[in-house]
């Protein structure tokens, strides 16, 4: 099953290997993480989570890396384009206009960091 944390804190969740070491998600506790074979992590305040498919699950991911490697102009196209219902496509230059306005949003963004 897989499974998305919607709101993450730190310190909510524990990555732990086979090898017996632990850490939590701010890396505040235990040990080492070398090269585990296989790691488990345990969310310790569930808060709101959800399964998704697996479509939903890779446009999520593809969404989440285009801001984190801030292009923004990808990101809006991959919203229009993955969408479900939209409007952005029957307007002549819409789909562009919007990629073209989240640039800004992720370009703020990445800033402010």
């Amino acid at each position: 099953v897989q499974t998305v944390k919607c709101d993450s804190a730190h310190g909510e969740g524990v990555l732990k290997s086979f090898g017996g070491q632990t850490r939590s998600d701010d890396g505040t506790k235990g040990g080492s993480l070398s090269a585990p074979s296989r790691r488990i992590i345990h969310l310790l305040d569930a808060g709101i989570a959800t399964s998704l498919a697996p479509s939903d699950r890779r446009n999520l991911s593809d969404l989440f890396r285009a801001v984190a490697l801030g292009d923004g102009r990808l990101a809006g196209q991959l919203m229009v384009e993955r969408a479900r219902y939209e409007r952005c496509s029957s307007v002549p230059g819409g789909t562009e206009q919007f990629a073209e306005g989240l640039n800004d949003i992720v370009k703020e963004f990445h800033r402010r960091r």
